[in-house]
Parts: C-alpha cells; sequence; structure tokens
C-alpha cells in the first residue's frame, strides 16, 4: 500500500509539472518554460538586510505606504494613509527614521486613498498623490508638492483631475528627467460609460501648473483597461505604462509606451504576459543606464499560482521570464512593486528588486528577490513574517521596502553605508599627550562589526596617515612649534564595510602647548669655601624644541639671584659652610615656567677660611 502511494504520488507531480509547462509555453506570449526562465542556482546570493524599523509613530491604523529616493540627500520619503489622513516621514539609506512622520494632507477624506509619491532630482522635491474619496467607486485625484525636508504651506494641495473619473484601485505616477515634469496614471471611467480605461496627465515639475490636460493611454472596445504602473526610461525619454485587461475570463498584462510629452509610441498596446488563466497587479520599473524595463506580474494558474517578471526591451518588444515563486495553490491577488536606481543615477551593478506579499488578505508574509539586468537573480528573501502591503525604492547602493503591518516598518534590502564614529580621550591636552582614538561606535546596518576596516588621517589634510585596520583603537601624538600657544587639529576617520562603501567623519582635538622641563647638574656636588660650583641646566627641555631662559636662587629662599638669562651654564661660590637649596626656574617662549631643586654641601677650608695669627716672641 505504502509503495502503491508513493507510485501515484510520483505520477501526480509529473502531470501536474507536464499540465503547468503546458500553460505556460504559448505562442501568444512567446513565454519559456519555468525551468528555463529560472537562472541556475550557482548565481545566486542572499541579498544582505538591515534590521526591521517602525517608523509610524502613533495609531495602528496605518496602511497603504509608498515610497521614494532622495538622490541629493540621499534618504527616502516614505508617505501612507494613516486613517482620514496622508501622512509622511523621512529615511536615512541606513534604515534609520529622521525627525518625526508630518502630516501631507490633514482630512484627505472619510477614507482617502493609497498615497503615491515620485521624486523630482531638479527641484529637490517629490510629488506625492492620491485618490480623494468623494462617493464610490469614483474618486478626484489629488496632489501636493513636498520639500526634500518636509511639508511648506506655500504648497497646497492642487486637484489633477476633478470630474470623478479615477478608479480606487489603480493609479501611479513617475518623474520624467529630460521632460521635467510627473507622468501621472490612473483608471478612468468617462461620463456615461461603463468600460474603464487608462487616462493621464503630465504635471510640470517645477509646480507651474500642467503641460496639457488629461488624456487616454489605452481602451477596448469590449474589454476593461484598469490598474496602471508607470516607468521612465531615460535612455529614451520614454515611458512605460502597463495595466490588465478585465475580460472577466482570462486577465492580461499589456503596456503601452509614451514619448516624454506623452505621445503614444509603436502603434499603441503591447501584449506582455498573456496565458490561458488570469495574471493580474502589474507592476514596472526601469534602470537608467540600461535600455529596458522589467515587468512583473500575479499569475493565477490552474493549478498553482506563482509571481514573475519579464523584460521589455526599450522599443518595446517582451523578453526573457523569470519565476520568481511559485505556490501550490491559489491563495490571493499578490501585488507587486518593483524599484532600480533612480532616475540619471546608476546602482552599483545595476538591479532591481521586486517585492510582493504572499496572502495580503490575511496576513502573511512579504518577500523580495533581486533581478540583475544580466538576467541573474538572488535568493528570496523574507522581509517580514506577518505583513500586508509593500513598497520600494531603490537607491545608489540599496533599497528601502516599506511595509504595512498595522504600523508601517522600513527595511533596507542590499548594502548600507556604514556610521563612521569615533571618541578621543582627552580631547584638550598639551602637547606631550597621548591621545587615544576609539572607533569601536562606528556601526553597520547590514555588516556585522568585525567586518568593518578603519583608517585615520590626524590633521584631515587628505593623506591617510595609517592603512586599513581592523582594529577600531588607536593612539596618537601631536606635535606642534615652539611658537605656536594652541593648534585645533581636526581628525578624521575612515570606515569601510568591505564592499568599497565608506563612510567619513571628524573631531576636534585641541593641542596646547606644554611647559618646559626643569632639570640641571652640579660639579662638583659637594666642595668648601673656595670651590667655584659649576651649574648646568643644559638637561632642561622644552617639548616644542624652543629656546629657554634661565634664573638661579643659590639658597632657594624665594628670592632669584639672578635675572633671566639665555646662557644655561653659570658658576657660583658659597662663601660659608652649610647645606644649600638651590632652585632652577626655565621658561618657554609663552613664558611658562617650571622649576626644580638640587642641594649642595659646602664645608670650611680653603682661601675663604678664617686665618689664625700667633704672636711673635722677640728675642
Amino acid at each position: 500500500m505504502v509503495k502503491l502511494r508513493g507510485f501515484l504520488r510520483f505520477i501526480g507531480l509529473i502531470v501536474l509539472w507536464t499540465i503547468l509547462s503546458i500553460l505556460l509555453i504559448t505562442p501568444e506570449s512567446a513565454i519559456t518554460s519555468v525551468e528555463s526562465a529560472t537562472p541556475s542556482q550557482e548565481t545566486r546570493w542572499v541579498p544582505q538586510m538591515s534590521p526591521l524599523v517602525q517608523i509610524s509613530e502613533s495609531g495602528s491604523d496605518s496602511t497603504y505606504p509608498d515610497v521614494a529616493y532622495n538622490s541629493q540627500a540621499d534618504e527616502y520619503l516614505v508617505v501612507w494613509r494613516l486613517d482620514k489622513s496622508i501622512v509622511g516621514r523621512r529615511v536615512s539609506s541606513r534604515g534609520e527614521p529622521i525627525g518625526n512622520q508630518f502630516i501631507i494632507e490633514p482630512n484627505a477624506a472619510t477614507t482617502p486613498w493609497a498615497p503615491k509619491i515620485a521624486y523630482d532630482v531638479t527641484q529637490n522635491w517629490y510629488l506625492v498623490i492620491w485618490g480623494h474619496n468623494t462617493g464610490n467607486p469614483t474618486s478626484d485625484l489629488r496632489g501636493r508638492f513636498i520639500p526634500w525636508n518636509g511639508p511648506n504651506p506655500v504648497y497646497a494641495t492642487f486637484s489633477i483631475d476633478a470630474t470623478k473619473p479615477v478608479q480606487s484601485y489603480g493609479y501611479a505616477l513617475a518623474y520624467g528627467l529630460v521632460p521635467n515634469e510627473f507622468m501621472v496614471v490612473w483608471t478612468h471611467t468617462p461620463t456615461g460609460e461603463t468600460l474603464t480605461k487608462i487616462a493621464g496627465r503630465r504635471v510640470k515639475a517645477d509646480g507651474s501648473g500642467f503641460a496639457a490636460g488629461s488624456f487616454v493611454i489605452a481602451a477596448h472596445s469590449t474589454d476593461f483597461r484598469q490598474d496602471p504602473d508607470i516607468a521612465y526610461n531615460l535612455a529614451r525619454n520614454e515611458y512605460l505604462v502597463t495595466y490588465e485587461d478585465y475580460p472577466k475570463v482570462n486577465d492580461n498584462v499589456w503596456g503601452t509606451r509614451l514619448t516624454g510629452t506623452g505621445v503614444i509610441l509603436g502603434g499603441g498596446e503591447f501584449l506582455i504576459a498573456g496565458w490561458p488563466d488570469e495574471e493580474a497587479d502589474a507592476a514596472v520599473a526601469a534602470c537608467a543606464s540600461a535600455d529596458q524595463y522589467l515587468v512583473g506580474w500575479h499569475s493565477i494558474q490552474t493549478p498553482g499560482d506563482g509571481m514573475y517578471v519579464r523584460y521589455v526591451s526599450g522599443d518595446g518588444v517582451p523578453g526573457t521570464v523569470n519565476l520568481l515563486a511559485l505556490y501550490g495553490s491559489w491563495v490571493s491577488h499578490r501585488p507587486l512593486d518593483i524599484a532600480c536606481g533612480v532616475t540619471g543615477l546608476t546602482m552599483e551593478d545595476p538591479r532591481y528588486l521586486v517585492v510582493w506579499a504572499k496572502d495580503p488578505d490575511f496576513w502573511s508574509e512579504i518577500y523580495a528577490r533581486q533581478v540583475m539586468t544580466n538576467n541573474t537573480m538572488s535568493d528570496p528573501v523574507e522581509i517580514i513574517v506577518s505583513g500586508n502591503r509593500a513598497s520600494v525604492a531603490g537607491g545608489k547602493i540599496n533599497f528601502l521596502v516599506a511595509l504595512e503591518s498595522s504600523y508601517i516598518y522600513v527595511r533596507i534590502v542590499g548594502n548600507t553605508k556604514p556610521q563612521a564614529a569615533f571618541t578621543i580621550t582627552p580631547a584638550d591636552a598639551i602637547s606631550t599627550t597621548t591621545f587615544s582614538f576609539d572607533a569601536s561606535a562606528s556601526s553597520d546596518a547590514t555588516d556585522p562589526p568585525s567586518q568593518l576596516q578603519f583608517r585615520w588621517d590626524w590633521d584631515a589634510n587628505g593623506v591617510y596617515d595609517t592603512a586599513w585596520s581592523t582594529n577600531p583603537m588607536t593612539t596618537h601624538k601631536y606635535m606642534i612649534a615652539s611658537w605656536q600657544g594652541l593648534v585645533v587639529f581636526m581628525a578624521r576617520l575612515e570606515v569601510t564595510d568591505g564592499h568599497g562603501v565608506t563612510d567619513t567623519t571628524t573631531q576636534q582635538v585641541t593641542v596646547r602647548n606644554a611647559p618646559p622641563t626643569a632639570s640641571f647638574s652640579v660639579t662638583p656636588g659637594s666642595g668648601n669655601q673656595s670651590t667655584v660650583f659649576s651649574f648646568n641646566a643644559q638637561s632642561s627641555s622644552d617639548p616644542e624644541s624652543g629656546p629657554l631662559l634661565v634664573r638661579w636662587d643659590w639658597q632657594a629662599d624665594g628670592t632669584y639671584d639672578t635675572g633671566w638669562k639665555s646662557s644655561l651654564t653659570t658658576t657660583h661660590r658659597y662663601t660659608n659652610p652649610g647645606t644649600y637649596t638651590i632652585r632652577l626656574q626655565v621658561k618657554d617662549s609663552f613664558d611658562q615656567t617650571a622649576q626644580t631643586t638640587r642641594q649642595v654641601t659646602v664645608t670650611a677650608g680653603g682661601s675663604s677660611a678664617y686665618l689664625h695669627y700667633l704672636p711673635m716672641v722677640m728675642k
């Protein structure tokens, strides 16, 4: 019985795979089999990830996050719906919140729809759009320009389309660098009609208004067109708009290319995915350094349910298909989001990141997978165990995933720039001090501390004085000139994460002129009243090697018996026997002094002794 069950299971797997292969290979879409479309295991890797960070500050009713990358500030802006408001918060490229969350629209609607955001590198600000619910199923589409560091009351909310044509389940925008415009697209239902279309409108990025009125991008005589996404191709100054049809039998994914000014190219829409069952939730992104797009979608197959991506060339020719994830059965729609490097920038080894929720209707895992422009992929990684929706934006060296899980969380996928930090002990001391430098506080969100390396530039002159080292601790002594009373040095630390990404920071070190050291010798060490003692202060020193002046107090009675002299040697003879303490005081160029004493013993005798005269007896 056991062997029979095993055999039947084996036969069932063969049948399942055969059915899937037939469903996936159709002349209409020219898609290869899943096996051949999936890169070999040897080309894969596991992307790095930073810790998961909550950025929504209060209230669990935070939904529909979207994110854009600011290439000038090297940071991200995440926007989301919070109850009846649209809010946002800045996030560093290390995945750390910057400042507090702020209000973009305080009362967007009774139930405002998902905000979408794009960044304008020329004006260094963002355009945020959202649906303003004025009565289901239609809505106004509104927007607001947000400066890079937060809202400005000068830039108020404005209407993009106020004719209530916007369907709640689809709108998007992209920034075009060459025309310096945003292209906004949405699902549109013309007055008196029932079939939805894809509409668009050009918004001037300088905030001066619209380049033209709204226009139809895609329509069909019998099918719906809905749920658009859009990407800008810098290499061609063109857009690709992706969307799905809705024939109620077999949804497919379509695309339409537009010029930078919104003129439809290539004769209109073309098919991107058209399998026997449904393909939905299309998403698209473009890398600035590659003349191509990556389109992703959710495919509802029978049996099986999967996430797929397909390259589309700049001139609209569908290419290779990759299978991101294959599930055993239909669970729920799993919308995707895709990102690459921002417009006008080239990412390190240009790559896309695709994110999706396994089952957003029932709070399940959110995954991500990197897809290279050369058709290799990373292994999938789990962003969060219990999430709902996710969006992603690409920066210079990493991606930020913003996701919904009651609150809004963010997580970096890819490498992060290390954060250089160090302490100096002491930070203010004399030139004889050995300063201790400790860079142990340096960190990296995606690499362990053991992988960091450090090097030091003691005076921040651009030339590093040490080689790279894994030891974060070191010491240094500063030298200053004798004529310098105080010198402020800027010590620079550079940290690298081992992937060629570095960070630097500087701190101030104050080095003060050190006082001299007094020292002298006496020759001979003892004598009598006739002895001429020699005093030599040449062993005195100045740390900065400057000239010294000396003066002497022969009895250490507090009154110096000589004036300041530059000669460090002198002589003296004591007229009376006794033990004498000699005090030397030395002075440097900044009138800093030091003193020391020695003793000498003088005995009776010699030429200065008393003469005793004997009486002369005359005979």
